[in-house]
C-alpha cells in the first residue's frame, strides 16, 4: 500500500507538471500570435505611410513643398514606415491622411489648417511646417489643387514635367499657379481646334502648356512653343508623338534658338525621314546646330528657320542625318544668302550642258578661265558647305568684281547660277580668295580673241575629280564637251569677239 501511495503521488505530481507545461505552452502560443498580429499591424501602418507619402509627393502640394525646402520633412515621415514607434506611425498616418484629403480636394484650406493644429506628438514640428506652408498661399494653392483634381491626367503630367525634369530653370510658385489658371482654357481651345476627346485634349493641353513654360524659362515665345507642339502633331499625324519630355525639350529649343513653331514640326519630320532617329535625338541635333551657329557668330534663328522652311532642298541634298545641310546653312548665313539659293546654284551646276556652256561664255567675256568642275562634284555629293567656298574662290576678289562691266557681271552670275545681287554677296563674303583656283587650260587653241583663249577638250579633261579619271561626272562632262565647244565657237562669233 505504501508503494502504491507513492506511485499515486508521483502520478499526481506528473499530471500537475504536465498541466503547468501545457498552460505555459498555451501562453507562449498566445504570445506568438500577439507578436505576429502586432508585426502585421506595424507593416500595415508602414505601407500606408509609404503610400500616402508617394501620393503627396506626386501631387502639386508635394512638388511645391519640395521646391520650397520641405523635402526633408516629407522624407522624414516616410522613414517612419520602417523605423517609427507605434505612436509615431499613427501620428504620421493621421497627418498624411489629412494632407491626402487636401490634395484630393476633399477638404479645404481652413479644415486642413484646423487639423494641422492638433496634437501629433513627436510630429508636431512637421505639422506646423505644413500648416504654415499652406497658410502662406491658401487661395492660390487651393485653386490649383481643384484644377488638378478635375483634370488629373493632364495637369499631373504637366506638374511632373515642369518640376521634375531638368529644364535648367524651375518655375516659381506663382508661375505654376498662372500655368494652372490658363490650363482649363487651353483644354477647350485644343478640343475645339483638333476635335479630340476630353482625355486627349487634357493631355495635349498639358504638353502645350509645358512647352510654353519651358520656352519662357529661356526668354522665348510661349505662343511659338505651343505652335510647335501643334505642328508636331500635324506633321506626324499622331497625338502619341507628343510626350511631356518631348514638349519640354521642344519648348526649350524654340525658346533658346528662335525656331518658329510651324518650322519645328516640319524640320523634325524631314530629319526623321532622312536619318530615322527619334524625335528626342533630332531635337538634340537641332540644339547642337543652334550652338554651332552661335559659335560661327550667325543668328541661330536664321539658320534653323532657313533649313526648316526649305524642305525640298533638305530632301534632295541631306546627308549624314542632315548635318551637311546644317553646316551649309551656317555658311550661307555668313554669305548673306539662304539654303534655297544654295540649292538653286547646285541644281544649276548639275545641268551639265547648260552650265558648261555658260561657264565658257563667261570665261571668254571676263578674260579669265573659270573652272567649275570641282563645284559640280561638290554639288553632286551634297557637300553644299564646300560648294559655297569653291564658288567664292571662283568669282574672285572685290576689286576684280568691281572692274567688270554690265555684260561681264551678268555672264559671271549666269555661270554660277545666281542673280547679280547674290553674286555680289558671294564676292563680298569671300574675302578675296580667288587666287589658287584650280587651273585647267592646256590643249589646242580653238580661236584667239581679244579677251580670252578658248581651249578644246583639255579645258575640261585637264581637271580631275579626286584624281580619278573614271569619275562618272567627269565622263558625262567629257561626252558633252565636243558638242559644246562647237556651240561656243559660234557663240563667240555671234558676240563679235572673234578675230
Amino acid at each position: 500500500m505504501s508503494e502504491y501511495k507513492r506511485t499515486l503521488k508521483g502520478v499526481k505530481q506528473n499530471l500537475e507538471d504536465i498541466d503547468k507545461l501545457e498552460q505555459k505552452g498555451l501562453k507562449s502560443a498566445v504570445d506568438r500570435n500577439k507578436l505576429k498580429k502586432e508585426q502585421l499591424q506595424f507593416e500595415s501602418r508602414g505601407l500606408d505611410i509609404e503610400r500616402k507619402v508617394d501620393a503627396i509627393q506626386d501631387s502639386i502640394l508635394g512638388k511645391l513643398a519640395k521646391q520650397n525646402g520641405l523635402e526633408k520633412q516629407i522624407n522624414g515621415l516616410k522613414k517612419l514606415s520602417t523605423r517609427g514607434t507605434k505612436e509615431q506611425q499613427k501620428a504620421a498616418q493621421d497627418l498624411l491622411g489629412t494632407a491626402e484629403e487636401y490634395v484630393n480636394s476633399q477638404i479645404d484650406s481652413v479644415e486642413f489648417l484646423n487639423r494641422m493644429a492638433q496634437d501629433y506628438g513627436d510630429l508636431n514640428e512637421q505639422a506646423e511646417m505644413f500648416g504654415r506652408f499652406v497658410a502662406d498661399s491658401a487661395d492660390e494653392l487651393e485653386k490649383s489643387i481643384k484644377i488638378s483634381a478635375k483634370f488629373k491626367e493632364g495637369f499631373d503630367s504637366l506638374s511632373e514635367a515642369v518640376l521634375g525634369f531638368d529644364i535648367k530653370q524651375t518655375l516659381s510658385f506663382a508661375g505654376l499657379i498662372a500655368l494652372a489658371g490658363a490650363f482649363v482654357l487651353k483644354i477647350k481651345e485644343v478640343r475645339q481646334e483638333l476635335g479630340t476627346t476630353v482625355v486627349q485634349s487634357t493631355r495635349l493641353a498639358g504638353n502645350m502648356s509645358l512647352a510654353a513654360a519651358s520656352a519662357t524659362a529661356f526668354g522665348g515665345s510661349a505662343e511659338q512653343a505651343q505652335a510647335a507642339v501643334t505642328s508636331l502633331v500635324d506633321e506626324f499625324g499622331s497625338l502619341d508623338v507628343v510626350s511631356a519630355r518631348v514638349s519640354a525639350q521642344l519648348g526649350s529649343i524654340t525658346g533658346q534658338f528662335g525656331l518658329s513653331g510651324d518650322n519645328a514640326g516640319q524640320l523634325l519630320k524631314q530629319m526623321q525621314a532622312i536619318n530615322g532617329a527619334s524625335i528626342e535625338t533630332n531635337l538634340n541635333l537641332i540644339g547642337s546646330v543652334g550652338e554651332l551657329a552661335r559659335a560661327a557668330r550667325v543668328a541661330p534663328a536664321k539658320v534653323l528657320n532657313d533649313i526648316a522652311s526649305d524642305t525640298e532642298s533638305f530632301a534632295l541634298f541631306a546627308r549624314d542625318g542632315g548635318r551637311n545641310i546644317a553646316r551649309a546653312a551656317i555658311q550661307a548665313a555668313k554669305l548673306g544668302i539662304n539654303m534655297g539659293k544654295v540649292a538653286s546654284i547646285a541644281e544649276s551646276l548639275l545641268d551639265f550642258e547648260t552650265s558648261i556652256e555658260k561657264q565658257m561664255e563667261a570665261s571668254v567675256l571676263i578674260d579669265k578661265q573659270l573652272n567649275l568642275d570641282k563645284a559640280r562634284e561638290l554639288a553632286l555629293t551634297g557637300d553644299l558647305e564646300s560648294l559655297q567656298r569653291e564658288l567664292v574662290r571662283q568669282v574672285g576678289t572685290q576689286a576684280e568684281f568691281q572692274a567688270l562691266n554690265f555684260i561681264q557681271r551678268k555672264a559671271l552670275a549666269d555661270a554660277i547660277g545666281v542673280s547679280a545681287a547674290d553674286l555680289g554677296k558671294l564676292v563680298a563674303g569671300g574675302g578675296g580668295i580667288a587666287a589658287g583656283a584650280p587651273k585647267a587650260q592646256t590643249g589646242g587653241v580653238v580661236r584667239q580673241t581679244g579677251l580670252a583663249v578658248v581651249h578644246r577638250g583639255e579645258t575640261i579633261a585637264g581637271s580631275q575629280f579626286g584624281g580619278r579619271e573614271s569619275n562618272k561626272l567627269l565622263k558625262q562632262i567629257l561626252e558633252q564637251n565636243a558638242m559644246l565647244m562647237n556651240r561656243l565657237t559660234n557663240k563667240v562669233s555671234d558676240l563679235g569677239l572673234n578675230s
